[in-house]
């Protein structure tokens, strides 16, 4: 903008922050003349423009909430809530200052979002699961009367025990009602009259963004480039039901700030949320005496590929250490099964491939 012209006081009468247009080349003096406080400047002087210069905006901004700034007064400059989170500003000074528990999901813990006053509801819809809940903390009790939970729901969620017949499930959860978890899980009785809704619409739009953190295990929805991908990173399923990769996720989601012209699923506009992620190894599928029980092995790969969320199919899932089967019940090759456990196999669950293809189907 300043290229072609506009002085930063007509930038800033247009709506641009001090920090965007300090970062397009406007000198300080410039700043100062187009209306911006002394402080504001401050804030945004000096910085370097670039990683590849060293720069980290979060170590940046803890240097401005050590000087002072507010995290309200630093959000009105132009900065993100993941340099604000990056600089130190806590869950509750963010969520005083309007940031709603969708723009904080991608960057804080469910239980550090708890203690900031959002409710177990509003985590829920934000697309942290019942897991994310228990490990921040959350009461059982709390979920069966706010989320409708079954016992069931909270044993897999990692609450253990837990009185099946203990009177707040008869009070809270009866058989008719339909619970938040329900709703939040996007269940299939649904799934047909969505799907007309949904008609016309393209790949990956008109569904719920599901939450990643950094460390998750996630299923990805097949790129249109997956045929180049090495034959062990190729994506399970089918063309009928669709196919998808088991990746790791290597970073906590984030908006890009500038388009990625080459990325698996084309080019990605500036703004777009995406995560960094490794690929993993297929390595067979196994059967274990019912034709029905089928698990899927994968082992680790170091490749990175960006992923836009909206791709995610599932995440956070628990993949368990792959074991050998017993003698004679081996579904493929006895010493490829061995090879595998010993470069640290890991296992996706029928639960888990069953989500995955729900998903897939949306």
């Amino acid at each position: 903008m300043i290229e072609i012209g506009f002085s930063a006081g007509e930038l800033r009468n247009g709506g641009f922050s001090c920090k965007e247009i300090k970062e397009g080349g406007c000198a300080d003096v410039a700043l100062l003349e187009g209306g911006f406080k002394a402080r504001m400047v401050e804030a945004v002087d000096g910085r370097a423009h670039s990683a590849a210069d060293g720069y980290v905006e979060g170590e940046w901004v803890d240097g401005l909430r050590a000087k002072g700034y507010a995290a309200k007064e630093l959000k009105s400059i132009g900065y993100g809530v993941g340099s604000l989170v990056g600089g130190g500003y806590s869950a509750r000074e963010l969520k005083d200052i309007g940031c709603s528990v969708v723009e904080l999901s991608g960057h804080l813990t469910a239980g550090s979002l708890r203690k900031a006053g959002f409710t177990s509801k509003q985590l829920v819809a934000a697309g942290f699961s019942l897991r994310h809940l228990q490990e921040g903390g959350v009461p059982w009790k709390e979920l069966v009367i706010f989320l409708r939970a079954t016992h069931m729901e909270l044993e897999k969620a990692g609450y253990a025990g837990i009185d099946p017949k203990d009177a707040i499930f008869k009070q809270y959860r009866p058989e008719s009602v339909t619970t938040a978890m329900d709703k939040a899980a996007d269940k299939p009785a649904d799934r047909a009259d969505k799907a007309k809704g949904a008609a016309g619409q393209g790949q990956g739009q008109g569904r719920r963004a599901v939450r990643v953190a950094r460390g998750d295990a996630m299923a990805v929805r097949a790129s249109a480039a997956s045929s180049a991908w090495a034959a062990s990173s190729a994506p399970r399923g089918s063309d009928k039901v669709g196919r998808f990769h088991i990746l790791h996720a290597v970073s906590k989601p984030y908006d890009l700030t500038k388009a990625e012209p080459k990325s698996d699923w084309g080019k990605l506009a500036i703004g777009t949320r995406v995560v960094r992620a490794t690929h993993t190894n297929n390595v067979g599928a196994v059967f274990f005496g019912e034709p029905n029980h089928h698990l899927c092995w994968y082992t680790t790969n170091p490749a990175e590929v960006l992923v836009p969320i909206e791709q995610v199919l599932h995440a956070g899932f628990i993949m368990e250490a792959a074991t050998l089967p017993p003698l004679g019940q081996e579904g493929w090759d006895i010493d490829e099964q061995r090879q595998a456990v010993n470069q640290g196999a890991t296992v996706l669950s029928e639960d888990d491939h069953q989500i995955i293809k729900e998903a897939l189907s949306k």
